[in-house]
């Protein structure tokens, strides 16, 4: 082939990919959420980085009442205090047949009947799949977290058995206010799956990463809480809560594990490291083969005879114990020591021999 031939082959190929990238466009994902303030310090506006970053061009709108239950919600559409991206209410966008939503996301209101934010729950569930729509949607609960005092802390809160705390009157478990307890979501979520036999209905636990979370932190210090990632009472701190429930959230709709998404660079960067890393395999780890989520992450390590696959990098070891990267400025690793580490639980060991 002479040089006229290879360099208009290359012109050629060069074009040809152009318009290959060029005319290929994003997958779409269509995304609502529903509910308060804690739904909004999970910052949904924001949730276009990691999207756009695994391919997705996002669509995200939100019905935002702070301070208001889903059953204030439902009564009064008109009531928000964050303006809507399109300037709709949730009930124009839920029963518009021009919408069809790969997620719907509802958060309960802390304080609330259980029943009532039930049963305003399904009456959007219905609203949006009436005339047979929506019926293929990811419809998600978000397990937010409960009040934190001083006299009454939130780890304490979120351990309560159901019905332990009825109110008076029948003593019936739908009676009692919402106190954002790990057992009054798991309800919720289970109620709605019986509503609702034919949908896809499952948790965004953010709750249960912020306990396990601070519960792994004790290890290292006795005195750490779900209290450090508090900015009052209820709201998170945004240098570290939220922007864990703004990963939990993310990575549940993307069912990707969160070390894998791209968050908005200003926030990730103010997160402590040490403290980004462990956040990001307790929540794989609470998001990983639960009956509140269905995600399945494929296994974290693989031993291949005598190299060792871990985190997306490839480790090679003489004794089967120090592990040395391959083609990598990764830093070395001892099986001996991760496997003894406190995060142990969040990994998983896969023989392929």
């Amino acid at each position: 082939m002479s040089v006229y031939d290879t360099v208009r082959l290359w012109a050629v190929l060069i074009v040809a990919c152009g318009q290959f990238s060029y005319g290929s466009t994003n997958k779409s994902f269509n995304l609502y959420c529903i509910g308060n303030s804690l739904t909004w310090g999970a910052k949904p506006n924001l949730l276009e980085y990691p999207f756009s970053g695994l391919g997705y061009a996002l669509d995200v709108d939100y019905h935002i009442a702070c301070g208001k239950s889903l059953k204030y919600i439902l009564s009064d559409p008109e009531f928000t205090c964050v303006d809507s991206v399109s300037g709709d209410t949730w009930l124009d966008r839920l029963s518009s047949e021009a919408f069809e939503y790969d997620a719907i996301v509802f958060q309960p209101h802390l304080g609330a009947r259980i029943d009532e934010e039930l049963s305003a729950i399904s009456q959007m569930i219905e609203i949006a799949t009436e005339g047979e729509r929506n019926l293929g949607t990811g419809y998600y609960l978000m397990y937010t977290w409960p009040r934190n005092l001083d006299h009454l802390k939130a780890e304490a809160v979120w351990l309560q058995e159901l019905g332990s705390d009825l109110d008076t009157g029948s003593g019936q478990v739908g009676e009692t206010q919402m106190k954002n307890s790990l057992a009054q979501f798991d309800y919720l979520l289970s109620e709605i799956r019986r509503l609702h036999p034919n949908l896809s209905i499952h948790a965004v636990p953010a709750g249960s990463v912020l306990y396990a979370l601070a519960e792994q932190l004790k290890i290292g210090e006795a005195s750490a809480s779900m209290s450090d990632f508090y900015a009052d009472s209820i709201h998170l701190k945004w240098a570290s809560g939220e922007f864990i429930s703004h990963l939990v959230l993310a990575a549940s709709l993307l069912k990707v594990e969160p070390s894998e998404l791209n968050i908005y660079s200003s926030w990730k960067h103010a997160i402590d490291v040490d403290l980004l890393s462990l956040a990001e395999e307790v929540a794989a780890s609470v998001l990983d083969n639960s009956f509140r989520t269905d995600i399945d992450f494929p296994p974290r390590m693989k031993f291949l005879r005598d190299k060792l696959y871990f985190r997306g990098q490839l480790y090679q070891s003489d004794n089967l114990m120090d592990w040395r990267p391959v083609d990598s400025a990764v830093s070395p690793i001892c099986l001996k020591s991760l496997m003894e580490t406190p995060k142990r639980m969040f990994f998983k060991i896969e023989d392929v021999f």
